[in-house]
């Protein structure tokens, strides 16, 4: 759903820019691409199957990226609200590196995660479990997806592209 929605969202011209500086300097040339921008143009460069696993690639990603010494995490020197998680698929069951290209080709085996940090809504209150069951109280919200609710209610992903 989150992804489905970033697709018909442009960005505002602060994430425009990140996205930009986070391509430039991962892929080492510009992204060509009409303004306004959004999920849609970067998608372009995941393959058809990683498109298709993407929500399932990215959730796994932002709940066990942790684990691995190979990921990293940037902070945007011109804007520090912006962060980036790069991510190795080949550490994650299901997403079969390369995930894409470059605008030049290049395979990639890792994803880019560009996202702030989640400011909290007042008042808002997290759905419990008990909201969340069905009526007859026999299905109950799974761990994973009590965990993955959780985590992207601290972080507002906005912008997602392989990198080499």
């Amino acid at each position: 759903q989150m992804i489905d929605k970033l697709v018909d969202t442009n960005y505002s011209p602060a994430e425009e820019a990140s996205i930009l500086l986070a391509t430039d300097n991962l892929w080492a040339n510009k992204l060509d691409v009409d303004s306004p921008l959004n999920l849609g143009h970067l998608l372009e460069f995941l393959t058809p199957l990683h498109q298709e696993r993407l929500p399932r690639i990215l959730a796994t990603s932002l709940l066990y990226c942790g684990r691995y010494e190979d990921t990293q995490v940037a902070v945007s020197s011109k804007d520090p609200s912006c962060r980036m998680l790069l991510v190795s698929l080949s550490n994650f069951p299901g997403s079969d590196p390369p995930a894409g290209h470059t605008p030049s080709g290049q395979p990639c085996p890792r994803l880019a995660i560009l996202y702030h940090w989640a400011s909290p809504q007042v008042g808002a209150k997290e759905p419990n479990q008990e909201q969340t069951r069905t009526r007859n109280n026999s299905r109950k919200i799974s761990a994973s997806l009590a965990l993955e609710r959780k985590m992207l209610s601290i972080v507002d992903v906005f912008a997602i592209f392989p990198c080499p």
